[in-house]
């Protein structure tokens, strides 16, 4: 099977001006505008949320040996976010939160094999798809229950746990990952988890969490943070599974995992760096050892330019698919594959030009023996009202893949434009 022929298992080719796209988005906008939702509190229940339009482009080319394939294709995204809190008087709270989403268009198939993938171990998702063109998803990102108590906290349900230090890549994060391309999720996903806190002291803690995947793979593990000389400093070890990365069928990949994580200061720059080793077990499907680090810089000045440069390496890079960009895009994201490269470099920065017109940049290069390539995303977000924003993203990818027998070439943009109305 050629390269060409497995990327169009993500993008929808068939007809491009004949499917009706456009009508079905424009009748979901009206539905939006006539059945607004307004934030409110009622008692110790509020709720908050957002709706966002998104229109999306692609233009992708390949070329391979004397091979070469152009691709363009366009999706229209609907999505709706709903939070929904509980905070009576008592020791206990809860939140369920909605991401629901409706996507019309050529990249239906391949968001539709998200969800099949899904890492989730509670059936708290739904999707249905219309033809080749449409889906609809209502997915509860957030249902947890917690129970707090002096300097202790406990919280059940699917939440969020986040263990990472640096902005991008976190070896530390290992129960929720989330992909840095996907800007339009900033709640990140989230983990089926049992999660106990005790604050130790001001400036430390301990945890201890467990997690349950979509296998029922058990990944669970400690972590102590405290505060040494104005630095930040977190240990943490455990046992981590998940389906093989590599012919998956019923085998799991598992690991004692162990790791580290620092944040300091200096001269008003911020300096963070985590780490973690993999050693598998003698069950594992996987033997191979796998080491992660990220390092990196961050500041504000005082023009309120915000610039951060980040470093990662992998000792090894599992990738689920290798057969080009958009598969690469699309694939699966856990801790073990956190990059398509040994070695990425990343530098960003944000400027706001006026206190409504935010400009930032982004460009990433990633390269080892199998894949070099770069990445370039600015992005402008312009504040209308107080709750509603206009954005438009444009991401560049550029990469040379190593495939006998010869080297596949990638070129692929993408163009989001997206409205946003807060409540």
């Amino acid at each position: 099977m050629s390269p060409f022929q497995l990327s169009e298992s993500n993008i929808n080719r068939k007809p491009k001006y004949r499917q009706p796209g456009p009508i079905l988005f424009l009748f979901f906008i009206c539905w939006f505008l006539l059945h607004p939702v307004k934030a409110q509190e009622v008692g110790p229940w509020s709720l908050n949320g957002y709706n966002s339009l998104m229109p999306q482009m692609m233009w992708s080319s390949m070329h391979f040996d004397t091979l070469s394939d152009f691709e363009r294709a366009h999706q229209y995204l609907l999505h709706n976010r709903l939070n929904i809190y509980w905070t009576p008087k008592g020791k206990v709270t809860g939140s369920l939160q909605f991401r629901n989403q409706v996507m019309i268009g050529d990249f239906t198939s391949g968001v539709e094999n998200g969800f099949q993938t899904d890492n989730y171990y509670l059936p708290l998702s739904f999707y249905q798809n219309f033809g080749s063109e449409g889906l609809i998803s209502l997915t509860a990102d957030r249902a947890w229950l917690q129970y707090s108590h002096k300097q202790t906290e406990i919280t059940l349900g699917r939440q969020r746990i986040n263990w990472g230090q640096t902005f991008v890549w976190n070896p530390n994060d290992i129960f929720n990952t989330y992909n840095f391309f996907d800007f339009d999720y900033a709640e990140r996903p989230g983990a089926d988890a049992l999660r106990v806190v005790y604050y130790t002291g001001q400036t430390s803690v301990a945890e201890i969490a467990a997690k349950l995947d979509s296998g029922a793979h058990v990944t669970s593990a400690a972590l102590f943070r405290f505060n040494y000389r104005g630095k930040d400093i977190q240990l943490m070890s455990g046992y981590y599974s998940q389906p093989a990365l590599v012919n998956p069928g019923n085998a799991t990949d598992a690991d004692w995992v162990t790791g580290l994580g620092a944040t300091g200061d200096y001269r008003g720059m911020s300096i963070r760096t985590e780490m973690s080793y993999f050693h598998p077990l003698e069950s594992s499907s996987n033997k191979e050892k796998l080491f992660l680090f990220s390092t990196g810089l961050d500041a504000t000045f005082k023009n309120e330019i915000f610039a951060s440069a980040e470093f990662f390496y992998a000792s090894r890079i599992v990738n689920t698919t290798t057969a080009n960009l958009n598969n690469l895009y699309n694939a699966p994201l856990t801790v073990k594959n956190l990059a398509w490269a040994k070695y990425n470099l990343l530098v960003q920065g944000s400027y706001p030009v006026t206190p409504l017109l935010i400009t930032s940049l982004s460009c990433m290069l990633f390269t080892d023996a199998t894949i070099t390539g770069y990445f370039v995303g600015p992005s402008i977000d312009f504040s209308i009202l107080n709750n509603l924003d206009l954005a438009l993203y444009f991401q560049f990818f550029r990469t040379r893949q190593a495939i006998n027998p010869s080297d596949l070439q990638t070129i692929t943009r993408f163009v989001f434009l997206r409205i946003k109305w807060s409540f």
